[in-house]
């Protein structure tokens, strides 16, 4: 039992100091699937015609406000379940805490079987800029021997908070165990025995959007209102005056036409 915990432990430390040591995952999902989400309290209506670039879910963020992303067992490995839940996100250099060179801003461990002292994480700089765009992070269900029950566990494993500085789209995706950067600290599912399940993963597209569109669309220089004219007054009036004028010729041009019939 203590090597088929070390090894467990080794998968922690590879969270935390973002290793990449190879694994011993192995291809098979055994029914295992996990997604990325965004928390529903912090989305937005997207904006009409606004279409998801590829298959990913999409996700719609005012700009400038911070979200939730959410880790989430869709599925768990069937029958053994599993005492080790890791994963790897790339975000991107956009979406962090730039005061924090990119890193999240809060961590949390939302799965009820979680050691909360097997809690670990990291940020890594995939991108070599000195800005933080990964996280990583795994837990144990128990702190030592014996390891306790399996957990069979669906729903959210892991939160990080990250912000939406601008307009933009942002694909952010999770790095199965076993390809690189990740190596073992990628995305699985661990058994009692260290049997790596990678699962069907299903990643996210985040928009972030104009929070003062109107109906999801920003107002352009056309729709917006004019700068007020001279004397102090809007040239919207002028603008309305010069329909109501088109208007009122045209129908006096039709009433011409039906009287010289």
């Amino acid at each position: 039992m203590i090597p088929r915990l070390l090894v467990l432990l080794a998968l922690l430390a590879a969270a935390a100091f973002g290793a990449s040591l190879g694994s011993s995952a192995h291809a098979d999902t055994d029914g295992a699937a996990m997604s990325l989400r965004v928390d529903p309290a912090d989305t937005t209506p997207c904006p009409p015609g606004k279409e998801p670039k590829g298959a990913e879910p999409m996700f719609c963020v005012e700009s400038g406000s911070q979200f939730t992303l959410e880790v989430v067992a869709d599925a768990a490995p069937t029958n053994v379940g599993y005492f080790y839940a890791g994963t790897w996100i790339n975000y991107g250099d956009e979406l962090g805490n730039q005061a924090a060179e990119g890193a999240v801003k809060t961590e949390i461990a939302a799965w009820p079987d979680c050691h909360p002292l097997q809690f670990v994480t990291t940020n890594t700089d995939q991108n070599s800029n000195l800005i933080l765009d990964s996280w990583s992070g795994g837990c144990l269900t128990s702190l030592g021997n014996p390891a306790g029950n399996p957990s069979f566990h669906k729903g959210v494993l892991y939160e990080i908070d990250l912000t939406c500085d601008s307009n933009s789209t942002h694909n952010i995706t999770q790095i199965p165990a076993g390809q690189a950067p990740a190596g073992i600290a990628g995305a699985q599912f661990n058994d009692i025995d260290n049997q790596a399940t990678v699962p069907t993963l299903t990643n996210a597209e985040v928009n972030c959007v104009d929070p003062n569109a109107v109906g999801g669309v920003a107002l352009s220089d056309e729709l917006a209102p004019l700068a007020p004219a001279s004397g102090g007054v809007s040239a919207w009036w002028f603008v309305a005056g010069g329909l109501a004028l088109t208007s009122i010729a045209a129908g006096s041009a039709f009433a011409f036409a039906r009287r010289t019939r």
